[in-house]
């Protein structure tokens, strides 16, 4: 299974780029053409000649993020691969230091891997809302496996999300979660402390508090301007208990490793 590494952007793989339909300009020179062209039965894929993508995998892994997200999906997707952060930069479709990021609102991605477990997850779940970044990066972070050869480990650089949140707890760098309630608060934090504390914090919710119903009905309520005591509202209403509860379990779940 890939790695988990992203680049940051504006707030790494932000819901200024995930959520707010931002369009890409028309591509120039500079790099490659995406030349390489197949449609499958939920994607239209695209790709420079030499390059590869992973139509397979992909396709399976539709079948059971969406089964496992309890989601249609209608519209067809638009996946285009580059050979790197600069190609896709290249050709008008990034800021030249993003591995990748996705456009709910045209149910498209852009990224440089061969098979993609985490933006595609955005597209998913918009379906059900569009939620603050804790928990529209968690859910992308916790679904970063590969059902498809049997991992069911969600990584951040190859590890376990929870054994890296559990190191950033031990060095006083893990950030209380009333801190990650907005995009401003986001930003501020490491993105290399946030994704997978984000991912560890909604694995958790996961596997421990109702699977993906009680997560299901926090989407449906959120927006992504919510403000942090709505936030906090819509999860003590999705899982009945308030977010510090939940984060001190959480907590003693990670001290326990």
């Amino acid at each position: 299974m890939r790695r988990a590494c992203r680049l940051f952007v504006t707030a790494f793989i932000p819901l200024c780029l995930i959520g707010c339909g931002e369009s890409p300009t028309a591509p120039s020179a500079g790099g490659p053409a995406l030349s390489e062209h197949v449609a499958t039965a939920h994607f239209d894929f695209a790709w420079s000649a030499g390059d590869r993508v992973d139509t397979a995998w992909q396709e399976a892994f539709h079948e059971w993020a969406t089964r496992e997200l309890q989601v249609t999906i209608t519209r067809r997707i638009s996946y285009s691969k580059y050979l790197s952060p600069m190609h896709m930069l290249a050709l008008h479709y990034g800021p030249g230091n993003v591995n990748a990021w996705a456009d709910p609102d045209l149910f498209t991605l852009h990224t440089i891997w061969g098979f993609d477990n985490h933006e595609v997850i955005h597209l998913y779940t918009s379906t059900i809302g569009r939620a603050t970044s804790l928990l529209n990066e968690g859910i992308a972070v916790a679904f970063q496996v590969d059902p498809i050869r049997g991992d069911m480990t969600p990584r951040w650089n190859n590890r376990h999300v929870h054994d890296v949140s559990a190191g950033w707890r031990r060095q006083g760098r893990l950030v209380a979660l009333n801190q990650m309630l907005t995009f401003d608060q986001w930003r501020a934090i490491d993105s290399q402390v946030s994704y997978p504390e984000a991912g560890s914090f909604v694995r958790f919710l996961l596997d421990a508090h109702g699977g993906i119903g009680p997560f299901r009905l926090l989407l449906g309520l959120s927006t992504q301007q919510d403000a942090p005591e709505v936030t906090r509202r819509n999860i003590e209403t999705a899982y009945g208990v308030p977010l510090e509860a939940l984060e001190t379990e959480w907590l003693a779940m990670l001290d326990a490793r």
